[in-house]
């Protein structure tokens, strides 16, 4: 530092030993070289991750979330991340219609109202619906077709049983999985579905898929 700066920025020097001016000169410059060095590793420092509040609201503006995937096993991006898209599965959205295939364990049945709805989300189907039939032949079960694929039997939809004779309101159905269907036992012990009466069945739930 020299003499015109020590002048102009610490007056109360000018006049001092020289040892004394040395010393503050070197102070200064070390405190004027640690300010340029902290500027140097802030600058460095990454922004920090966006919090989940602000990734569904970036997702739900329509917009993408870049996710660095590094080190991940089984996923090559061609940078160092990877966008999700709105239309991803990942992006739970409007539910998706189908239409069960249904059989009877004796005879034949006919649907004659059907509205079902379901939503994969990753290896979780979320489905329900309803469905009006009748049977040709009094069957202790019937089934319909599942939107995906079950993972195992080991699995159980919330299931309830209405019929028109003999009147059941409310009833809960038993239902049990098979690898694509469920079967819908009549509620209460040895009871059937009969021939000749509308049946209705609402089912609702969640299971995993395969």
């Amino acid at each position: 530092m020299s003499t015109q700066s020590i002048q102009r920025w610490f007056p109360r020097l000018v006049g001092q030993p020289n040892d004394v001016q040395e010393a503050h000169r070197q102070a200064w410059e070390f405190l004027y070289s640690l300010r340029n060095q902290i500027a140097q590793v802030s600058a460095a420092i990454p922004p920090p991750a966006p919090t989940l509040s602000q990734i569904r609201n970036e997702l739900q503006a329509g917009g993408s979330v870049p996710l660095d995937v590094t080190g991940l096993s089984g996923v090559a991006p061609s940078g160092p991340t990877v966008t999700i898209p709105t239309t991803s599965s990942s992006s739970p959205g409007a539910w998706t219609a189908y239409t069960p295939t249904w059989t009877s364990q004796a005879g034949t049945i006919t649907p004659t109202l059907q509205a079902a709805y379901y939503q994969q989300i990753g290896k979780t189907v979320y489905c329900r619906g309803q469905a009006r039939f009748t049977v040709s032949t009094t069957s202790s079960y019937v089934t319909f077709s599942l939107p995906v694929t079950a993972r195992d039997a080991y699995q159980t939809l919330s299931v309830s049983v209405f019929e028109t004779s003999p009147s059941i309101a409310n009833a809960g159905g038993a239902g049990g999985f098979g690898s694509t269907t469920l079967q819908v036992v009549y509620p209460g012990y040895g009871l059937s579905f009969g021939a000749g009466p509308t049946t209705q069945v609402i089912w609702s739930g969640s299971y995993e898929a395969q």
